[in-house]
């Protein structure tokens, strides 16, 4: 960083200096490597906020939700219902694992 300037001024210590900005390749890897970081976890949280905020879930409403983010125990007894297999291993197949409470 630095800040571009002509001035010079002996006894304050002052003279010429560029700024060292990184040029166009070296801040896209910057900005990707930071999405890379921040994205997957921006997503479902906005897909959680988006669809598994209801106090009951239908069977559609329930896969929705576990398709992209970790479904609360509502959405998970829905999609019990379905299945006489164990919810956890279809939703860790199909959908996003639930993290333990």
């Amino acid at each position: 960083m630095g800040y571009d300037h002509d001035a010079s001024l002996g006894p304050a210590g002052v003279v010429p200096s560029r700024a060292q900005l990184p040029g166009f390749d070296a801040w896209f890897a910057t900005l990707l490597t930071r999405l890379d970081a921040e994205l997957p976890a921006q997503l479902a949280e906005h897909w959680r906020a988006s669809f598994c905020q209801a106090s009951s879930f239908t069977a559609e409403a329930a896969a929705r939700c576990a398709y992209g983010a970790t479904p609360p125990p509502a959405a998970c007894n829905a999609l019990a219902e379905l299945s006489t297999r164990d919810v956890d291993r279809v939703i860790a197949r199909f959908a996003v694992a639930p993290t333990p409470l």
